[in-house]
Protein backbone atom coordinates (compact mmCIF):
# COMPACT_ATOMS: atom_id res chain seq x y z
CA UNK A 1 0.00 0.00 0.00
CA UNK A 2 1.24 3.60 -0.84
CA UNK A 3 1.76 5.59 1.58
CA UNK A 4 -1.10 8.31 1.37
CA UNK A 5 0.50 11.69 0.37
CA UNK A 6 -2.71 13.78 1.45
CA UNK A 7 -1.85 13.95 4.80
CA UNK A 8 1.86 15.19 4.13
CA UNK A 9 0.38 17.67 0.93
CA UNK A 10 -2.20 18.70 4.30
CA UNK A 11 0.38 19.62 6.30
CA UNK A 12 2.56 21.23 3.99
CA UNK A 13 -0.19 23.36 2.50
CA UNK A 14 -2.75 23.23 5.92
CA UNK A 15 -0.54 25.28 7.76
CA UNK A 16 0.37 27.83 5.60
CA UNK A 17 -3.87 27.69 5.23
CA UNK A 18 -3.76 28.37 8.84
CA UNK A 19 -1.04 31.09 8.82
CA UNK A 20 -3.22 32.62 5.89
CA UNK A 21 -5.98 32.43 8.27
CA UNK A 22 -4.45 33.97 11.38
CA UNK A 23 -2.46 36.77 10.35
CA UNK A 24 -4.94 39.12 10.06
CA UNK A 25 -5.91 38.27 13.54
CA UNK A 26 -2.60 38.51 14.69
CA UNK A 27 -2.09 42.03 12.69
CA UNK A 28 -5.00 43.03 13.80
CA UNK A 29 -4.58 41.84 17.49
CA UNK A 30 -0.80 44.07 16.96
CA UNK A 31 -2.21 47.10 15.86
CA UNK A 32 -4.47 47.22 18.33
CA UNK A 33 -1.31 47.03 21.10
CA UNK A 34 -0.35 49.01 19.36
CA UNK A 35 -3.09 51.97 19.36
CA UNK A 36 -3.32 50.86 23.41
CA UNK A 37 0.26 51.57 23.69
CA UNK A 38 0.28 54.75 22.13
CA UNK A 39 -2.90 55.71 24.34
CA UNK A 40 -1.79 55.11 27.30
CA UNK A 41 0.87 57.47 26.36
CA UNK A 42 -1.35 60.16 25.52
CA UNK A 43 -3.84 59.59 28.58
CA UNK A 44 -2.71 61.52 32.17
CA UNK A 45 -1.55 59.15 35.48
CA UNK A 46 -4.06 56.92 37.03
CA UNK A 47 -5.99 58.22 39.84
CA UNK A 48 -3.00 56.26 41.96
CA UNK A 49 -0.29 57.58 40.71
CA UNK A 50 -1.76 61.45 40.94
CA UNK A 51 -2.21 60.87 44.48
CA UNK A 52 1.46 59.78 45.10
CA UNK A 53 2.51 62.57 43.73
CA UNK A 54 -0.09 65.04 45.02
CA UNK A 55 0.66 63.47 48.10
CA UNK A 56 4.37 64.09 47.83
CA UNK A 57 3.86 67.44 46.93
CA UNK A 58 1.43 68.53 49.34
CA UNK A 59 3.90 67.26 52.07
CA UNK A 60 6.86 68.85 50.37
CA UNK A 61 3.95 71.87 50.56
CA UNK A 62 3.10 71.30 54.04
CA UNK A 63 7.01 71.03 55.20
CA UNK A 64 7.72 74.55 53.60
CA UNK A 65 4.60 76.54 54.96
CA UNK A 66 5.80 74.83 58.24
CA UNK A 67 9.33 75.89 57.94
CA UNK A 68 8.02 79.33 56.89
CA UNK A 69 6.02 79.32 59.53
CA UNK A 70 8.53 78.37 62.10
CA UNK A 71 10.39 81.01 60.84
CA UNK A 72 7.55 84.23 61.34
CA UNK A 73 7.24 82.45 64.82
CA UNK A 74 10.73 83.20 65.61
CA UNK A 75 11.23 86.11 64.16
CA UNK A 76 8.27 87.40 66.08
CA UNK A 77 9.22 85.68 69.42
CA UNK A 78 12.44 87.88 69.12
CA UNK A 79 11.03 90.62 68.44
CA UNK A 80 8.68 90.72 71.39
CA UNK A 81 11.63 89.49 73.57
CA UNK A 82 13.22 92.49 72.31
CA UNK A 83 10.71 94.81 73.02
CA UNK A 84 9.67 93.26 76.82
CA UNK A 85 13.67 93.53 77.08
CA UNK A 86 13.32 97.23 76.22
CA UNK A 87 10.50 98.06 78.33
CA UNK A 88 11.70 96.28 81.51
CA UNK A 89 15.07 98.01 81.09
CA UNK A 90 13.40 101.43 80.02
CA UNK A 91 11.11 100.89 83.00
CA UNK A 92 14.36 100.29 85.13
CA UNK A 93 16.08 103.29 84.28
CA UNK A 94 13.00 104.77 85.03
CA UNK A 95 12.77 104.03 88.51
CA UNK A 96 16.99 104.18 88.67
CA UNK A 97 16.63 108.02 87.90
CA UNK A 98 13.86 108.52 90.60
CA UNK A 99 15.45 106.88 92.86
CA UNK A 100 18.90 109.27 91.99
CA UNK A 101 16.44 112.43 92.04
CA UNK A 102 14.64 111.44 94.82
CA UNK A 103 18.34 111.19 96.72
CA UNK A 104 19.84 114.45 95.47
CA UNK A 105 16.35 116.12 96.68
CA UNK A 106 16.95 114.39 99.87
CA UNK A 107 20.69 115.61 100.27
CA UNK A 108 20.01 118.77 98.97
CA UNK A 109 17.60 119.29 101.50
CA UNK A 110 20.24 118.27 104.20
CA UNK A 111 22.46 120.30 103.09
CA UNK A 112 20.29 123.54 102.85
CA UNK A 113 19.06 122.91 106.36
CA UNK A 114 22.84 121.99 107.82
CA UNK A 115 23.86 125.81 106.23
CA UNK A 116 20.63 127.33 107.96
CA UNK A 117 22.04 125.70 111.41
CA UNK A 118 25.58 126.62 110.58
CA UNK A 119 24.25 130.59 109.79
CA UNK A 120 22.42 130.36 112.94
CA UNK A 121 24.92 129.06 114.77
CA UNK A 122 27.49 131.86 113.58
CA UNK A 123 25.34 134.71 114.42
CA UNK A 124 24.45 133.21 117.94
CA UNK A 125 28.11 132.73 118.32
CA UNK A 126 29.17 135.85 117.33
CA UNK A 127 26.39 138.18 119.40
CA UNK A 128 27.78 136.51 122.16
CA UNK A 129 30.14 138.93 124.33
CA UNK A 130 33.86 138.12 124.40
CA UNK A 131 34.75 135.60 127.44
CA UNK A 132 38.05 137.57 127.56
CA UNK A 133 37.72 140.86 125.67
CA UNK A 134 41.28 141.88 127.25
CA UNK A 135 43.22 139.43 125.86
CA UNK A 136 44.94 140.30 122.32
CA UNK A 137 43.03 138.61 119.38
CA UNK A 138 46.69 138.56 117.71
CA UNK A 139 47.56 135.45 119.35
CA UNK A 140 48.15 132.44 118.03
CA UNK A 141 45.11 129.87 118.71
CA UNK A 142 46.69 127.64 121.91
CA UNK A 143 47.95 130.59 123.22
CA UNK A 144 44.67 133.01 122.71
CA UNK A 145 42.78 129.85 124.70
CA UNK A 146 45.19 129.58 127.33
CA UNK A 147 45.27 133.24 128.05
CA UNK A 148 41.21 133.46 128.41
CA UNK A 149 41.64 130.56 130.58
CA UNK A 150 43.93 132.60 132.81
CA UNK A 151 41.82 135.43 132.04
CA UNK A 152 39.27 133.45 134.01
CA UNK A 153 36.84 132.46 130.92
CA UNK A 154 35.58 128.91 131.19
CA UNK A 155 35.36 125.83 129.02
CA UNK A 156 31.89 126.10 128.38
CA UNK A 157 32.45 129.67 127.17
CA UNK A 158 35.03 128.78 124.98
CA UNK A 159 33.06 126.41 123.33
CA UNK A 160 30.06 128.10 122.81
CA UNK A 161 32.03 130.80 120.54
CA UNK A 162 32.98 127.97 117.65
CA UNK A 163 29.56 128.15 116.04
CA UNK A 164 31.14 130.68 114.42
CA UNK A 165 33.54 127.97 112.83
CA UNK A 166 32.94 125.81 109.97
CA UNK A 167 32.24 122.53 111.25
CA UNK A 168 35.60 121.10 110.92
CA UNK A 169 36.99 123.62 112.73
CA UNK A 170 34.81 123.31 115.39
CA UNK A 171 35.86 119.66 115.79
CA UNK A 172 39.32 120.83 115.75
CA UNK A 173 39.08 123.62 118.27
CA UNK A 174 36.77 121.66 120.75
CA UNK A 175 39.78 119.17 121.27
CA UNK A 176 42.59 122.19 121.88
CA UNK A 177 40.21 123.78 124.50
CA UNK A 178 39.71 120.20 126.23
CA UNK A 179 42.99 119.14 126.52
CA UNK A 180 43.97 122.65 127.88
CA UNK A 181 41.49 122.39 130.26
CA UNK A 182 41.67 118.77 130.84
CA UNK A 183 45.46 119.43 131.90
CA UNK A 184 45.02 122.71 133.41
CA UNK A 185 47.57 124.17 131.06
CA UNK A 186 48.59 127.87 131.88
CA UNK A 187 51.60 128.16 129.59
CA UNK A 188 50.87 130.11 125.95
CA UNK A 189 54.05 128.14 124.55
CA UNK A 190 51.95 124.90 125.43
CA UNK A 191 48.38 125.87 124.42
CA UNK A 192 50.03 126.41 120.98
CA UNK A 193 52.06 122.67 121.11
CA UNK A 194 48.68 120.87 121.91
CA UNK A 195 46.99 123.42 119.03
CA UNK A 196 49.49 122.08 116.91
CA UNK A 197 49.60 118.68 117.49
CA UNK A 198 45.92 118.24 117.65
CA UNK A 199 45.73 119.68 113.82
CA UNK A 200 48.11 117.40 112.80
CA UNK A 201 46.30 114.28 114.37
CA UNK A 202 43.37 115.47 113.08
CA UNK A 203 44.72 115.83 109.12
CA UNK A 204 45.62 112.14 109.69
CA UNK A 205 42.70 110.81 111.18
CA UNK A 206 44.58 109.59 114.02
CA UNK A 207 44.34 111.89 117.46
CA UNK A 208 45.13 109.99 120.81
CA UNK A 209 44.62 111.75 123.52
CA UNK A 210 47.61 112.48 125.60
CA UNK A 211 48.68 113.87 128.80
CA UNK A 212 50.70 117.20 128.88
Amino acid sequence: MKPSLVFPLVLLFGVPAADAQTNPIFGALQSVQSVINQTKKLLPQTPESNAASDAQQSMSTREQQAQNNSAAISAADQAQYQAQTQRRQAAAKQASDQADAEAQAVENANIRRDAQRQQQAAAQAQSMPSPCPSVSPKLTAGAFIVACKNAGATEQQLLARLGALPMMQQALFTDIIQDIFDNNVTDQKKGDAIAKYDATCTARNNCQRIAW
